[in-house]
Order: structure tokens, then C-alpha cells, then sequence
């Protein structure tokens, strides 16, 4: 499976979508799940966007308008410092860098890597949040319909392919309020600090800077081998799902395996443009989406 360009902006309404609305308004859900186009091709985004973006004009007039890279400021993060995490493939860190040094090399920007060490125990933040807004999961899932359910036996028949629901949502209903991973006497706490994240971002990206970090710790893994990095990971895409910051994800390269690792280019709210726009720019000097039978 190649990576293209994914973008996750809280832009595209829910209405409609499956799991049904209904499901939104219980949990609260609209909060933090939302979804973006996802192309092959970087200059896709912005016809996509611009028919998408209809409930925010201040994104949509914006969106293909001309960016000056001079006024470009680079930034990137090579590690993330919190609990369990996994460190960086070597290759996706050089992957940044190499992009880092092409926008300093032709427009003659500034990059500079970054520390944020106020992410420490975003994890559990997130964890938090999302039992603050989904407090009841398993209820949520079955919508209302009243239909039993015995979750632990449920994860058992998940494990032989069973249940109709897959290993990882299991997992999820079973696991969610287990004490190691959430404290509901830590709810408020991790809330002010999520807050205190949001500003710290705010205050970092301005209108003409943008913030590189790897998608993914890794690139793809076997399936089912998410099940065991799945809370030690959440922070690399989810977090700006909370915060509601503009994302472009970048394809960039393969590993020694053929398989594709990337990048997110992470901006201001309603910043889409210069994300999408640093996205175009890398695509076209590195040459962005390959067929899988030329790697």
C-alpha cells in the first residue's frame, strides 16, 4: 500500500457519515473526529478543498492563492519525549531534514529543529480527552439499539475471527478505562494541560511557519501490529485532530523494503493553504507518488 497526500482539517461535516449522526451527538465526538480528501497527488487538494472547505470561507478563498516560501519558517521535530514511545526510523528523520534543507537551499528560509518537551504526557491528555467525549464507548458503538453485549466474551471471539467487531475496537470497549491508561480523578488536570498545548502551538506557528514531524514512528507495520504501539502512537496524528490544526501529510520516500514513510506538515489554524502549498512544492522536487511497480 503506497502513502499519498492525507490531509485531517476539522472542515468536512460528520452529517451523514456512518457511524450514523446520531452517534456525534451522544458522544460529542464532533469534537475531535474529522476527516480530509485523501489524493494522489498534491495539486488534487486544492480543487478537492475548495468544494469541501464550503463551511469555512476564511480556508476556502485562501486555498490555491500563491505563497511566498522567502517568508517561510521551518521547523521540525526529530523525537518525541513521553512515555513508551518509539523512536524515529533514522530514514524518516533524514526525510525531514531533506526537506528542511531544499526550502533553505532555494528560498533561503530558516529551519530549525525543535524540543517540546511540554508534549510529555500527552498521551494520557488524549486518552483523557477522548474519554471525556466518548465516556461510554461500548454504548456508543451499538448506537442505542439495545442489542447485548458481553465485551469480554466479545474480545475473545474477536481473537478467532468471530465477532463482528474487529480485534482492535475490542480491545478499545475492553481497555479504555483500565486504571494503568485513564484516570477519571485526572480529567481536569489533563484538560488545563491540553489547553496549555493548544496555546503553545498557537504561539509557535504563525501565519508563515510550519512545523515538520513524522506521521508515523515507523512505516507500515504487519497487521495487527498496531494493537501493540496503538497508545504510544495516538499523539502523532491525533493530537491535532484535538487541536484542530491543519495537516498535510507528505509522501517522501521508501525504505530499503519498498515500503512508502512520509511526513506531516503541520500549520496554523485555517493555515491550510501553506500546508497544502509546501506539500505541491516538495512533490514536485522530489517526485511524490510513485507506482508501486517502479520502486
Amino acid at each position: 500500500m503506497r502513502k499519498s497526500i492525507l490531509l485531517f482539517i476539522d472542515l468536512v461535516p460528520n452529517k451523514g457519515s456512518c457511524p450514523p449522526e446520531k452517534f456525534y451527538k451522544m458522544t460529542g465526538a464532533y469534537e475531535i473526529l474529522v476527516a480530509g480528501p485523501l489524493c494522489r497527488y498534491a495539486e488534487d487538494m486544492i480543487p478537492t478543498m475548495r468544494v469541501l472547505a464550503v463551511g469555512n470561507e476564511k480556508v476556502r478563498r485562501t486555498i490555491g492563492q500563491p505563497v511566498d516560501f522567502g517568508k517561510l519558517k521551518i521547523l521540525y521535530l526529530t523525537e518525541m519525549i513521553y512515555a513508551f514511545n518509539p523512536p524515529f526510523r533514522k530514514d524518516i528523520i533524514e526525510g525531514m531534514k531533506t526537506a528542511a534543507s531544499y526550502f533553505r537551499t532555494h528560498y533561503g528560509v530558516e529551519d530549525k529543529e525543535v524540543k517540546l518537551p511540554i508534549l510529555y504526557d500527552i498521551a494520557s491528555c488524549i486518552i483523557s480527552e477522548l474519554n471525556r467525549c466518548v465516556p461510554d464507548l461500548t454504548a456508543s458503538i451499538l448506537g442505542g439499539t439495545g442489542r447485548p453485549l458481553s465485551v469480554k466474551w466479545d474480545l475473545i471471539k474477536s481473537l478467532f475471527g468471530k465477532s463482528v467487531f474487529s480485534l482492535n475496537l475490542n480491545i478499545c470497549m475492553n481497555f479504555s478505562h483500565f486504571p494503568l491508561i485513564y484516570s477519571q480523578g485526572k480529567n481536569t488536570y489533563y484538560h488545563e494541560m491540553m489547553q496549555k498545548v493548544y496555546q503553545y502551538f498557537d504561539n509557535l506557528l504563525d501565519e508563515n511557519t510550519v512545523l515538520l514531524l513524522p506521521s508515523f514512528p515507523t512505516t507500515a507495520p504487519y497487521h495487527h501490529e498496531l494493537i501493540l504501539s496503538a497508545i504510544p502512537t495516538i499523539p502523532y496524528s491525533g493530537l491535532f485532530n484535538f487541536l484542530g490544526l491543519p495537516v498535510t501529510e507528505c509522501h517522501f520516500g521508501y525504505d530499503k523494503e519498498g515500503l512508502p514513510f512520509g511526513f506531516q506538515i503541520i500549520g496554523r489554524k485555517n493555515n491550510d493553504n501553506l500546508t497544502i502549498a509546501c506539500a505541491i512544492e516538495l512533490e514536485k522536487a522530489f517526485g511524490g507518488w510513485t507506482s508501486p511497480g517502479k520502486v
